[in-house]
């Protein structure tokens, strides 16, 4: 399964399971793994979690 959750975003805008999936929805996967490398994760974050 791969997830895209837009920056700013709480919830995933677009998702793809599955080898077929994953496949056909290639090009936009390969776009989000190029804007990626420079994303970190806040470890401070709110969470919607108790």
């Amino acid at each position: 399964m791969l997830v895209e959750v837009g920056r700013g975003q709480e919830n995933a805008s677009r998702w793809a399971v599955g080898e077929d999936r994953v496949a056909a929805n290639r090009a936009w996967i390969l776009r989000a793994l190029h804007g990626s490398r420079h994303v970190t994760c806040t470890p401070d974050a709110p969470t919607d979690e108790p």
